[in-house]
């Protein structure tokens, strides 16, 4: 059996440019005097499940003040009533619960600190498989090649 070689230079990750989902312009998701201590979010008022989900994690409706946070175009409430837009509510939470939530999951369980023990376990032990990363190599979020294939052995230059 083979011996796995050494990578000889690092691999630059590249991902794609974000697209705009279901045509939303950028105009309608920028807000007037946002609070740098929270964190905004756009939450579809047709799903009960994600508007409970978002209440369950901490995030509160935003009212529409005279000087408060407001969409910058769009908008359609009036003073004293939670900000709508487009069939979209503005919820918030303070930006460290954000954070918090983003690192370690709204169960404390899972998140980005679970993915990244994952992925430091897939780099120092060859013997697991993921079936699921595919096949051009796969750059852990340190910018650290974490998986290559015999098949992009045979690419390189000089292969």
């Amino acid at each position: 059996m083979p011996q796995p070689q050494e990578i000889r230079k690092p691999i630059v990750r590249k991902d794609p440019v974000g697209r705009r989902v279901h045509g939303t312009s950028p105009v309608y998701t920028k807000l007037k005097n946002p609070d740098p201590r929270r964190y905004y979010v756009n939450v579809n008022t047709g799903d009960p499940d994600a508007m409970a989900e978002y209440k369950v994690m901490g995030y509160t409706p935003e009212v529409k003040t005279p000087d408060g946070v407001d969409y910058a175009a769009g908008g359609c409430s009036r003073p004293g009533e939670p900000l709508q837009q487009r069939g979209s509510m503005l919820m918030s939470i303070d930006r460290a619960e954000h954070e918090k939530i983003l690192r370690y999951g709204p169960d404390g369980q899972s998140g980005l600190e679970l993915a990244d023990q994952f992925e430091e376990r897939l780099a120092t032990n060859r013997a697991m498989f993921d079936p699921v990363r595919g096949m051009h190599g796969i750059m852990g979020r340190s910018g650290r090649q974490v998986l290559a294939t015999e098949s992009m052995k045979d690419n390189e230059p000089g292969g």
